[in-house]
């Protein structure tokens, strides 16, 4: 069961509310969704809000460690300078240009945990030259432990550019580096593409995503473990609104990933993990009343085609198969995989108060969920 509340406060101009609480009720394949926790992947998304403050709760702990995504306690600054300038700064957001490489290394090998990106701080900042949005950012961490020789480092930075109803970003892992148990990771060359267009209400979607995880022995430098993923994403989304500010809407995304394992240590790896699916997704948000937004969701794969090679080692010699650990939710084949996901916000002025409940494996929330 996971929970997220978040607090937006809007500090001098009404805006349309956005957080992560709310992007998880209305569904994490709902790629159409306008949200500013956006910004991570999008930095155009910056051209969307501005004077908006919003604290997430979460984890302060080194938690998560072989699950991607962010789980962490959030703050994130939108401000306009000029009619055509505006900034924003975040503290806290694990970002998965970092993320994505370390969880999956943690979760394939055994023994070694390397940290999550420790205290990261992003700064954004965005041209607005009308028909013509220009967006940039960057973002670094930085974690020494001299006494436990545990250590930690990246940056990256995303650039944007959108013309009318047509978008395009790029988010670039520049350096992800870390340290622990005598061994060194190493995630450099995260790379996403994405493009974007609209026609009246039917967004499509394009994303392409390609990391690479190293893992080498400190003191001899021998290459341990090994891996280069590729992910492509097609998307498709069609939505409803009413003068009330309701909407429904509904799509499909079609996504091929390849995992290619070239070192392990505890065999010769010449394996390859290949997926296809195709998630469809519907989601619902209502202005129930001045004060309450109820929202929720439904994923179901309409086709899932999971093939690993290895006969020993590799994906399926690892960590990551099916029941073992966290990145089994994304590498292995996996049972019934429907979810859904339910939500509120409550309004009081310009203070936007956001919850959400979505189910794992059960259908039940009792009081040690909440």
């Amino acid at each position: 069961m996971k929970k997220l509340l978040l607090v937006a406060i809007s500090l001098l101009s009404v805006n349309a509310f956005a957080t992560k609480a709310r992007v998880a009720a209305l569904g994490a394949s709902s790629f159409n969704v306008v949200d500013s926790s956006g910004i991570f992947t999008n930095p155009l998304r910056i051209h969307q809000f501005s004077n908006l403050v919003t604290l997430e709760t979460g984890k302060t702990a080194n938690a998560d460690i072989t699950t991607p995504g962010s789980t962490n306690a959030e703050g994130l600054f939108y401000y306009t300078l000029t009619e055509k300038a505006r900034i924003a700064v975040a503290m806290g957001n694990n970002d998965a240009m970092v993320q994505t490489g370390r969880t999956f290394m943690n979760a394939e090998t055994s023994g070694t945990l390397f940290v999550t990106p420790q205290n990261m701080l992003h700064l954004f900042y965005g041209l607005d030259e009308g028909e013509t949005q220009y967006a940039g950012g960057i973002f670094l961490s930085n974690f020494d432990d001299k006494t436990n020789v545990i250590k930690e480092s990246s940056n990256g930075l995303s650039l944007g550019v959108k013309n009318g109803v047509n978008s395009a970003y790029v988010t670039l892992g520049l350096s992800n580096t870390a340290e622990a148990g005598g061994k060194k990771f190493d995630g450099g060359g995260y790379t996403r593409i994405s493009l974007r267009t609209t026609q009246m209400d039917l967004m499509w979607g394009l994303d392409v995503v390609s990391w690479k995880a190293k893992q080498t022995a400190v003191a001899t430098s021998v290459e341990e473990e090994s891996y280069a993923n590729t992910n492509f994403g097609l998307k498709v989304a069609k939505s409803h609104k009413n003068d009330t500010g309701s909407e429904v809407f509904y799509g499909a995304n079609i996504n091929q990933q390849t995992v290619d394992c070239k070192t392990d240590a505890s065999a010769t790896c010449s394996s390859k993990f290949t997926r296809t699916t195709i998630p469809l997704f519907i989601g619902m948000e209502v202005n129930a009343a001045d004060w309450l937004v109820v929202r929720g969701s439904v994923t179901q794969p309409l086709m899932d085609s999971y093939k690993d090679d290895a006969t020993a080692g590799g994906i399926s010699g690892g960590a990551a198969v099916p029941g073992s650990t966290g990145a089994s939710l994304e590498y292995g084949a996996g049972p019934n995989k429907t979810t859904v996901a339910t939500g509120v916000g409550l309004k009081f002025n310009k203070l936007m108060i956001d919850g959400t409940l979505s189910t794992s494996t059960t259908q039940t929330v009792n009081t040690t969920d909440l």
